[in-house]
């Protein structure tokens, strides 16, 4: 019997000022350890690009709509898994770890599974399509509800979800989040003001949306030894003429 090893995760959550939120463990299958064919098949999951989350948020600025940020707790987990796959337990897990003669079987899909993000996202699809959902764009991770008057965005990325309404939502939101609940569990994050390692600054009173990656280039500044430097506007000195060198004046490749 083919078996796939485990490994446990630990990350730090941070916001956009860097203070600590949450401190994350998780269970993950060692999925390089899978075969394409035995272990898998297909592995694509579609999801919003930068341009697709930047116009949702353009549309939601310029109409005065409300963003709310949603974040589905353990995602993966709700999905089933598409064949019978057994994983080994991981080290520092007594429970799991006490008997190495034990494997598991999985029903869900488990993070770290090559196919996990595409159950996901299949799972994640087909619930909105059955609740009167529609995808729009080409990606298919962008989905609009309409009834009556009344009107919700959905904008996925995995786990993130961007949910656009009206000022007054009105009952259909309160159904949506209902119906929702029904399914999955949800962290409601309040309006949107971090995803992604983007941080957005809105001013509803002159309708802007303001986007900033300040933290997280300052997270690579200070990774690589950078954060001390004097800041210049240009490497190089304003209105240099630059001209084409010589065989002698070439660097070696060294």
């Amino acid at each position: 019997m083919r078996t796939i090893p485990t490994r446990f995760v630990f990350k730090i959550k941070t916001d956009q000022d860097g203070n600590i939120t949450k401190y994350k463990a998780r269970l993950v299958a060692k999925g390089f350890f899978q075969q394409k064919g035995t272990d898998f098949t297909e592995s694509y999951a579609p999801t919003s690009s930068a341009v697709a989350i930047r116009a949702a948020i353009a549309i939601a600025t310029a109409y005065d709509l409300e963003i709310e940020h949603l974040d589905v707790t353990q995602a993966f987990l709700n999905a089933k898994i598409d064949r019978e796959l057994h994983v080994k337990g991981a080290d520092g897990d007594d429970e799991m770890s006490s008997s190495r003669d034990f494997v598991y079987k999985l029903n869900f899909a488990l993070y770290g599974l090559i196919q996990a993000p595409m159950l996901w996202s299949k799972t994640l699809c087909e619930f909105l399509l059955n609740h009167g959902f529609w995808a729009v764009g080409y990606e298919g991770s962008t989905f609009v509800l309409r009834k009556d008057v009344m009107k919700l965005i959905l904008v996925t990325y995995v786990d993130d979800l961007q949910l656009i309404y009206d000022k007054e939502p009105g009952a259909l939101v309160d159904w949506f989040k209902t119906e929702f609940l029904k399914h999955f569990n949800i962290t409601n994050e309040g309006s949107l003001t971090w995803h992604l390692g983007v941080h957005y600054i809105r001013d509803r009173d002159k309708r802007t949306t303001f986007c900033t990656q300040k933290r997280s280039v300052e997270a690579l500044l200070e990774k690589y030894g950078f954060i001390d430097l004097k800041p210049r506007d240009t490497p190089m000195i304003a209105g240099e003429q630059l001209t084409k060198a010589t065989d002698d004046e070439l660097l070696d490749d060294a």
